[in-house]
């Protein structure tokens, strides 16, 4: 397996213990089409890591190291239209928490901090969204990217 998979599978695991949140995935098809009693849903995807070389090739050493954007889509949905921008907030924090406090990703990278984070209340009667990108540097062998 290789080691943005590695770190994307163990962020989703972590996301997955987030009480109320009831899905988590990386393929956006499940994410899109989630049924009302899905909600709090998160998707996680990854934008083409910036690569550079950090020693000669090895057939099994670190010799590379990438800087890759994770991004993090959230949806919830609240009874109450007053109460989305409160729930966001808190699933946004919560997220935070999960991601920069799991030991499995943390042992995975370098470092992983968040860069920016967005939230939409109110996008349709009583859901919201949001959006959280993550900075992970991590090191890899060329034959395991």
């Amino acid at each position: 397996m290789s080691t943005q998979k590695s770190i994307l599978d163990a962020i989703e695991t972590a996301l997955e213990g987030i009480t109320g949140v009831n899905k988590v995935t990386q393929q956006f098809e499940v994410w899109n089409q989630a049924d009302p009693q899905d909600y709090s849903t998160l998707y996680i995807h990854a934008k083409k890591p910036e690569v550079e070389r950090i020693a000669y090739l090895h057939p099994t050493s670190y010799d590379m190291m990438a800087t890759m954007d994770v991004i993090v889509e959230g949806s919830t949905y609240s009874q109450y239209e007053s109460q989305i921008a409160s729930v966001l907030d808190t699933l946004m924090v919560n997220v935070e928490k999960a991601i920069i406090g799991s030991t499995t990703v943390n042992d995975l990278v370098i470092d992983i901090t968040l860069n920016e984070d967005e939230f939409m209340s109110s996008v349709s009667e009583r859901y919201g969204l949001f959006s959280a990108t993550y900075v992970v540097e991590y090191y890899y062998n060329h034959n395991s990217p």
